[in-house]
């Protein structure tokens, strides 16, 4: 592996970044150059498709997944087909949505609780028109006592033949004004310009008061108490068919609700591992422990191939190995993000070229609690996705150009942030391959496939143990067809002329087992 110089191939160290969604012009005036950038708006990304279905999160009201058809601009809540892919929000998407998620609870527990109101509103409605019905006549006490009143007046009446004639002539007499048309014997002579309807004749009735009795037609006053009964009657029927309408209108509202989208719970379970290292130097380094270094810790791990090529100072720390001390410094036992790593990566760079010696490639990884891997690769070490026994994702290696890699040290341009990232969702059963240039240079993935197959019952440090065996072996074998002969037989190596043989290097692996 090659050093990389200052002024050595500096044309392609841009050549993996990433410019997010803009675009770049440049201008010449006056021997100047000027650069601008315009900045496009990104359209939101579905959380899943299937055909013309997507889905999305409803980051405005309810946190809930919801699904769009882009041809029809149909929008459902559930999943429109059993095979609809299973959805994980990212770490930040799962916090907004469950903060929504709380904040549509209370209001719609609020909405409940006005409505609880109303009803027992309702229900107090209810118990006045029942003490109504309970009181027998269905009058109020104060019409009953005006009744006790008139009829102790009729009576009196009865006694005194003169005195009612007398008050009975009275054009706007008491009664009259409350009661309209007196009953009884009297009769009330009308206006010259007033027309007098005829009278209807109704039944009588005798009212005994001691020895004397007076009769009264069935209108005026017990004419006005038989209104307020029927008034009576007919809120007690009003009452009987709101009664028996209730069960349609319960039926209604639970309809109503059963429309409405459920609130349901899509946090994806906390992603579980178990990780394991191995590090097997240079036969020819063993005493000093090799070039390769590498850091787990939490959900947190990296692997840095130390560059054979470098310059080295006795007694000095290696640059691989100042890094992999420093990004376990700065790191806690929770997951981080491209971002964090970048800088955390940079930091311990700039450290490093303070007070070490040489360079080293970088490859480092973190997995979320949602199930989500990042990785962020300088160099050629590779970090792997195995599912199902085939590779699901992998890194990309980036070089200057045939064994020089991007590295890090204190003379050479690249930084982490020029690495190729890596984000991919894992699953209970995945495997995460990490390691050096070392394992890949002598083991193919048929190679790594059918050892991992071979060995399922092993623990993680156990596998990346063998798996580093098995690329010293292939390293060794003059006669075995190794990815890096590959490579050198198509770039002309005379020494691998016949696509044969491997590369002895240190190698170092990470395994990481989800659960």
């Amino acid at each position: 592996m090659n050093k990389c110089n200052n002024n050595n191939n500096n044309n392609n160290q841009n050549n993996n970044n990433n410019n997010g969604g803009s675009f770049q012009k440049s201008s010449s005036m006056n021997g100047r150059v000027t650069t601008s950038t315009t900045r496009l708006l990104d359209a939101p990304e579905p959380l899943a498709e299937e055909g013309r279905w997507q889905a999305f999160l409803d980051e405005e009201t309810t946190g809930l997944i919801y699904y769009f058809d882009a041809k029809t601009g149909e929008s459902l809540w559930e999943p429109p087909t059993s095979t609809f892919p299973a959805i994980r929000l990212p770490r930040k998407k799962q916090r907004l949505a469950e903060e929504l998620r709380r904040s549509y609870r209370k209001s719609r527990q609020q909405e409940a609780e006005v409505g609880g109101d109303t009803r027992r509103s309702s229900s107090s409605v209810q118990v006045v028109e029942k003490t109504a019905e309970e009181a027998g006549s269905g009058l109020p006490s104060w019409i009953e006592g005006l009744v006790e009143v008139v009829e102790e007046k009729a009576s009196a009446a009865a006694t005194a033949p003169g005195k009612v004639e007398q008050a009975a002539t009275e054009k706007e007499g008491w009664f009259s004004g409350l009661f309209g048309d007196k009953g009884g014997t009297s009769t009330i002579p009308a206006e010259e310009d007033e027309e007098v309807a005829p009278s209807k004749v109704v039944p009588k009735e005798e009212i005994t008061n001691g020895e004397t009795s007076v009769q009264k037609e069935k209108g005026g006053l017990f004419a006005a108490f038989g209104g307020l009964k029927e008034k009576a009657s007919a809120v007690i029927e009003a009452k009987t068919e709101t009664d028996a309408s209730k069960p349609a209108v319960k039926k209604q509202e639970e309809k109503k609700q059963a429309k409405e989208p459920a609130i349901v719970d899509t946090s994806p379970e906390p992603i579980k591992i178990e990780m394991g290292s191995h590090i097997l130097p240079h036969p020819a380094k063993v005493r000093w422990g090799g070039e390769d270094a590498l850091f787990t810790k939490g959900r947190t791990f990296g692997v840095f191939d130390g560059v054979s090529g470098a310059e080295k100072l006795d007694g000095v720390p290696l640059y691989s190995r100042t890094l992999a001390n420093e990004m376990k410094k700065s790191i806690g036992k929770d997951s981080i993000s491209i971002q964090e790593m970048t800088k955390l990566l940079t930091d311990a760079a700039d450290f490093a070229d303070d007070s070490a010696t040489g360079a080293s490639t970088a490859v480092v990884a973190s997995i979320g609690e949602n199930g989500f891997l990042q990785a962020l690769n300088l160099g050629d070490s590779l970090c792997m996705v195995v599912r199902d026994g085939k590779i699901a994702a992998r890194t990309r290696e980036i070089s200057h150009y045939w064994e020089c890699p991007y590295q890090l040290s204190e003379d050479c341009p690249d930084r982490p942030r020029d690495g190729t990232k890596l984000n991919v969702e894992l699953i209970p059963g995945d495997l995460v391959i990490m390691g050096s240039d070392g394992i890949f240079d002598n083991v193919g993935d048929d190679l790594l496939l059918d050892l991992i197959a071979k060995n399922g019952k092993l623990n993680p440090s156990q596998l990346s143990k063998k798996i580093c065996e098995l690329s010293r072996k292939q390293s060794l074998d003059r006669q075995s067809a190794t990815p890096y002969a590959k490579q050198a037989q198509r770039r002309g190596d005379q020494d691998f002329k016949d696509g044969l043989g491997g590369k002895v290097d240190d190698a170092s692996c990470i395994v990481v087992v989800c659960k």
